[in-house]
Parts: C-alpha cells; sequence; structure tokens
C-alpha cells in the first residue's frame, strides 16, 4: 500500500536527482557541495524523507530553485533562458552587451580586476564586426 503524498515526494526527488546529474556529481558530491550529510541528502532524494525546509534553504543558496524542487515550477531566470536560447547569436550579443553595460553602471556590483568598460567595448567592437560580415 501506498503512503500518503508518496506520488508528489517521488516527484520532487527525481527533480532533485535530474538536477544533480546535470552538475555531474555523485549524491555524495552534491550533499558534500549543498552542505548536508549524505545520508540526509540520499534519504530526500530517494524520496524516503521529505524535503525539508533547511535543504530548501541549502538548495537555494547554491542558486536551486526550491520552487522548482517542490512544485515544479520554473522561475524568471528558467523563462528568460528560454528565450534567449531562441535569440540569433547578435541578439545574444546584444543582450551580453546591456547586462555588462548595467554593470558598469553600479561600480558596486563589479567584482574585483574584471574592467566591464574594456570588455563592453570590446564586444561592441565584435558586434560591429559582425554585423559588417554579414551585410558583407
Amino acid at each position: 500500500m501506498k503512503k500518503k503524498g508518496e506520488p508528489i515526494r517521488r516527484e520532487r526527488s527525481g527533480r532533485m536527482r535530474r538536477i544533480r546529474e546535470q552538475l555531474g556529481m555523485t549524491q555524495d558530491e552534491f550533499a558534500e557541495w549543498i552542505g548536508v550529510s549524505a545520508k540526509a541528502y540520499k534519504a530526500a532524494e530517494s524520496g524516503v524523507n521529505n524535503i525539508s525546509q533547511d535543504l530548501q534553504d541549502k538548495l537555494y543558496a547554491r542558486g536551486i530553485s526550491p520552487e522548482f524542487i517542490m512544485y515544479g515550477k520554473r522561475g524568471v531566470v528558467d523563462e528568460a533562458w528560454r528565450a534567449v536560447h531562441k535569440c540569433t547569436d547578435i541578439d545574444k550579443l546584444q543582450i551580453f552587451c546591456r547586462l555588462v553595460s548595467d554593470f558598469c553602471r553600479d561600480e558596486s556590483r563589479m567584482p574585483d580586476g574584471i574592467d566591464f568598460g574594456i570588455l563592453l567595448r570590446a564586444l561592441q567592437e565584435g558586434e560591429v564586426q559582425e554585423k559588417r560580415r554579414k551585410r558583407g
């Protein structure tokens, strides 16, 4: 006899497993990476235990959407990523340039050692050259 909630736990654990596999990690490696015991992770991924709030918080800290794990909902980033994949290469480059330009405006967000101004100018030059090549 199936336990109450078992199909839901199975769906959630399956989504968690797929993410781990996409990252190319074993269960032990993934558990260490997110900061939980291998035993706790394996119990959650197998569907034996529910996915705790602590585990959801640790997944979130690693950039993994708890909403996707728990409910199968894709986040805004996933939707944007799918839209970007439909773009042409030149559109992707323009999007990238705009993102870099946005980072250049707010110096507090700039990682140490990266000059986004130089990067942006190089990307813009590459964009101009690409347009010339296509016309020419």
